[in-house]
């Protein structure tokens, strides 16, 4: 790629721009118009290629996806095991979920503890809301019981 630079000004032809002065403007000119072109093509390129390898990426992940679904099997470690096989190891193995009844009985127990809690609660509320009602508590005892400000 080549560029002409040329400098037409009157200074050149009174002669008080030096050879050197013109030679630096036009390098620097070039330069500039250079690195500019180089960015827009580095970054025309950029989006090209990137465009192109996730197109490609995407069909073989769903190519490969449809393989395995259709098939039922996956390779792991070199040898091919079928899905239910994988599952029932990830589930079965060291990953905190040795024991699937345990967990759910866990998950579940936490669960009507909390239930417990929020009716426990609510029933305490009703009876200091009836108290109140049939004049048995005063107003500032039934803000402090509820947490009222």
């Amino acid at each position: 790629m080549k560029f002409t630079v040329e400098v037409d000004d009157f200074w050149i032809e009174e002669r008080e721009l030096s050879d050197a002065l013109q030679s630096d403007i036009t390098r620097s000119v070039v330069s500039q118009i250079s690195k500019s072109i180089k960015d827009k093509v580095d970054k025309c390129l950029t989006e090209k290629i990137n465009g192109l390898i996730t197109a490609k990426l995407e069909a073989s992940i769903e190519i490969h996806i449809e393989n395995m679904l259709n098939s039922g099997e996956i390779t792991k470690q070199g040898s091919n095991i079928s899905i239910v096989e994988h599952m029932r190891d990830l589930f079965n193995k060291d990953r905190g979920w040795s024991s699937l009844d345990s967990h759910v009985k866990k998950y579940s127990e936490k669960f009507a503890k909390d239930m417990i809690i929020q009716y426990d609660a609510l029933f305490a509320n009703k009876i200091v809301l009836n108290m109140k009602d049939q004049g048995l508590l005063r107003e500032d005892v039934v803000n402090n019981l509820l947490g009222r400000d």
